[in-house]
């Protein structure tokens, strides 16, 4: 037998027998799905879905998703009364896996039409650890706030102003390169404490970002 065709056929059969491994193993990771006892039902950017869920932290877990399931950094998951936001994804014919934080926070504003925006985000202090590798340092008065990137938040501006609780901070800095990719993710911005004005609306938890406001004290 010619050598090259012999050759060919040896790699067609392993191709076949790779992807008959795989089938195989997607096959039987669906069947013993939903019997893991840490199976949960999710909400996915408003999409019943299944998970695996691996708790890492207080505020942060390990999502396991079942086979060729994909999620976009960014994405909102919702477990039963928490709201979570997809921090990373780990592509994988049969082990997808999502990285997600608890939104601890939610983002409200005015936008130029006068509409009330409001997104759930995961908003951090002075030090928190951003990955298992890395731990980020604030200087003291300052937040991390991490929201999905969207047509509404890609509207933030440095200087525009949000409340949290009792407290006002104004955006210093915005990141949207870094965690966002064909217009999907999330944008991290960097807050900083400032004062309040007369015609913050603390009940609605709704800073003034017009300009035209005056200082209303601490």
């Amino acid at each position: 037998m010619d050598l090259t065709l012999y050759q060919k056929m040896i790699g067609a059969n392993n191709s076949n027998m790779t992807q008959a491994y795989i089938n195989d193993s997607i096959s039987h990771v669906n069947d013993m799905f939903s019997k893991s006892p840490s199976y949960r039902k999710v909400v996915i950017d408003g999409v019943d879905s299944d998970c695996i869920i691996n708790r890492k932290k207080s505020h942060q877990m390990d999502l396991l998703l079942r086979p060729n399931f994909t999620i976009d950094k960014g994405s909102y998951v919702v477990l039963g009364l928490n709201t979570f936001i997809v921090m990373d994804f780990i592509e994988n014919e049969i082990y997808p896996k999502a990285n997600v934080n608890l939104c601890n926070r939610s983002l409200r504003w005015k936008d130029s039409q006068g509409e009330i925006k409001e997104y759930k985000c995961f908003v951090t202090g002075t030090t928190y650890e951003e990955d298992d590798a890395k731990i980020v340092y604030n200087s003291d008065g300052e937040l991390t706030v991490q929201v999905q990137f969207n047509d509404d938040t890609k509207a933030i501006k440095p200087q525009m102003r949000f409340i949290f609780d009792e407290s006002v901070y104004e955006v210093t800095s915005i990141d949207t390169a870094s965690k966002v990719y064909n217009g999907k993710g999330f944008m991290k911005l960097i807050l900083k404490f400032t004062n309040t004005t007369d015609t913050d609306d603390k009940d609605n938890q709704i800073a003034d970002s017009s300009g035209n406001s005056g200082w209303g004290g601490w």
